[in-house]
């Protein structure tokens, strides 16, 4: 397969937030089959919330199917889609991400230092938030061993790339030793922090990747090529908010103090006893208390 360049067909592509009822700390997948390595991966590492329904994006890709055993170089045998994995923030009505606080996601698209794509894996699309219309990529290199230079200077910055711009401050940790790549290199994370300049902006998170089963994502002329992982946007925190309720909680959320650094089973037992103390005064049923997330 050949790798098309990143161009500016983003110009033309058409946004559509999509009105949402719900929203989720969970891990989002796009693949098919018993191995998450031919899965692509986008996990919120700092208890935001996603929105349900991820954005459409005026685009078509097709991604690996491991499931199906035909020739993944036949893009009827792959997974269409046409949108972001998940989006994050008001835009997508999601929950607000707000200016001047850290967001952590892990990310993995499969593996991009097969070829020299490796200079420009991940790519962050930014667009005005007024009438979407594109105004500028920011890349982010993925350097594998075998470049000496990019390797020296990645291991000297602590396995890190930083990348400022129009109000978004993203840095890259590559680390091939987390769970969610399952064996490929590609895996990472991102952290994005906005100053009050990014609420001028969406931003949309694409990566490139390949696996020995051929390119993870492809465009409709078999071409690898960019997957949108997520998008997201920034709002000004509003001064009757505290900080402390959108930071990282035990349970994605503020819990009361008094569990604070409790174990779950013990949590559960003083559940049960204040729910029998509360029902033999007449009070009834107390809400449960939700069990401890994966680590």
């Amino acid at each position: 397969m050949t790798i098309r360049i990143f161009r500016h067909f983003l110009l033309l592509c058409l946004m559509t937030p999509v009105l949402l009822s719900a929203q989720t700390t969970a891990r989002f997948y796009r693949g098919s089959g018993s191995d998450t390595a031919y899965y692509s991966t986008v996990i919120p590492l700092s208890g935001q919330l996603a929105a349900t329904t991820p954005l459409e994006i005026g685009g078509t890709w097709y991604h690996l199917n491991a499931a199906n055993s035909n020739s993944q170089d036949n893009i009827t045998n792959r997974i269409q889609f046409t949108s972001t994995l998940a989006s994050f923030g008001s835009y997508s009505s999601g929950q607000s991400l707000y200016c001047n606080q850290a967001y952590r996601f892990g990310i993995y698209a499969g593996d991009p230092t097969v070829s020299t794509v490796w200079t420009n894996a991940i790519i962050i699309a930014v667009y005005a938030i007024s009438n979407m219309a594109y105004v500028d990529s920011l890349v982010i290199p993925y350097p594998p061993s075998s470049q000496s230079n990019a390797w020296t200077q990645l291991i000297t910055s602590g396995n890190m790339f930083v990348t400022s711009k129009y109000g978004l401050t993203t840095t890259f940790y590559e680390q091939p030793d987390t769970t969610w790549g399952d064996g490929f290199f590609g895996e990472g994370t991102l952290t994005h922090e906005a100053t009050a300049t990014a609420t001028n902006y969406l931003f949309v998170v694409y990566a490139i990747g390949s696996t020995d089963l051929g390119g993870m994502t492809v465009d409709s002329g078999g071409n690898w090529t960019w997957e949108p992982l997520y998008s997201l946007n920034f709002d000004k925190r509003p001064v009757t908010r505290a900080s402390f309720v959108d930071q990282a909680q035990f349970q994605g959320q503020p819990m009361p103090s008094q569990y604070y650094g409790v174990a779950g089973d013990s949590c559960r037992r003083d559940q049960c006893h204040r729910q029998r103390r509360h029902q033999l005064h007449g009070f009834g049923q107390q809400p449960g208390i939700a069990a401890a997330p994966d680590p």
